[in-house]
């Protein structure tokens, strides 16, 4: 009988435990915080910890903060889709950018965001080449940052980059997961629809502006930079081929000062 007792005991333990963790599996985020997957269950968004006083810390300028990225998923959602979010691999399609930073620096409550220097679709930026032409010749390596205003919101759980708003999905003292929804046109179905991507992010060492790590109020401001030096350095043009060391022999290898002017003149001080 006391053997009976005893067999019957440990199996009431492990039902026990069966149903425990089951009745106690956590939400999605509080395990899998660097997992952005897991945020998207059944097609719909789900929510993990979200702790704004952590991030308001840093956006109000309490304490400054560096996350970096660290994993991220892509989704689609269509005519095909009945209103849910599918998941879909979008880095295989041509032309596709990832719409979200790698970083998210915050220092004194401003968001410092590297400056564009390349894309997919159109290539190199004017001052993507004007700076590598000038770390060529100088033998640096120059990382350039803008500064963009950064909020929180309470209600909405959202945060605001420059003019770009993101869901929170999750938020403690060490990372963050945000959402990013934005529309397409064509597509499988040619109606186009919405995509989505959900990054998560860690705490990192904090970003530092010191020697070739330079900080600039605007992209005006930084472009007004590089002009200055290409000037100074190049004249009103230079010969792209006298710098590539036969690493690449452009057709066109004549680049012109007024060609960063006119980009810098385009973006208007955004």
């Amino acid at each position: 009988m006391k053997k009976l007792n005893i067999v019957l005991a440990i199996a009431a333990t492990i039902c026990a435990g069966v149903f425990s963790a089951c009745s106690d599996e956590p939400e999605a985020g509080q395990t899998a915080k660097n997992d952005p997957a897991g945020f998207v269950q059944d097609g719909g968004i789900v929510t993990g910890k979200i702790n704004l006083d952590a991030l308001s810390r840093h956006t109000s300028g309490l304490k400054d903060a560096t996350y970096t990225l660290e994993n991220f998923e892509t989704f689609n959602m269509d005519d095909y889709t009945n209103g849910l979010w599918e998941k879909k691999d979008l880095r295989l399609y041509d032309g596709w950018e990832m719409p979200m930073p790698r970083r998210i620096a915050v220092i004194a409550g401003e968001y410092w965001e590297p400056i564009r220097t390349f894309s997919l679709s159109t290539g190199p930026t004017r001052f993507g080449i004007a700076l590598d032409l000038i770390e060529r010749v100088e033998h640096k390596d120059y990382s350039i940052y803008i500064k963009k205003k950064m909020a929180t919101d309470d209600v909405d759980k959202t945060l605001t980059i420059g003019h770009r708003k993101y869901g929170i999905l999750y938020a403690d003292d060490e990372a963050l997961v945000l959402s990013y929804e934005y529309p397409y046109y064509g597509g499988r179905t040619h109606n186009g629809g919405l995509e989505m991507i959900v990054t998560s992010y860690s705490l990192s060492d904090p970003l530092q502006f010191e020697g070739t790590v330079m900080d600039f109020d605007s992209e005006t401001a930084a472009y007004d930079w590089i002009i200055e030096v290409f000037r100074n350095k190049f004249g009103e043009s230079v010969n792209r081929n006298d710098y590539y060391n036969g690493v690449a022999i452009l057709d066109y290898p004549m680049f012109y000062l007024e060609e960063i002017i006119a980009e810098r003149d385009l973006l208007g001080g955004r």
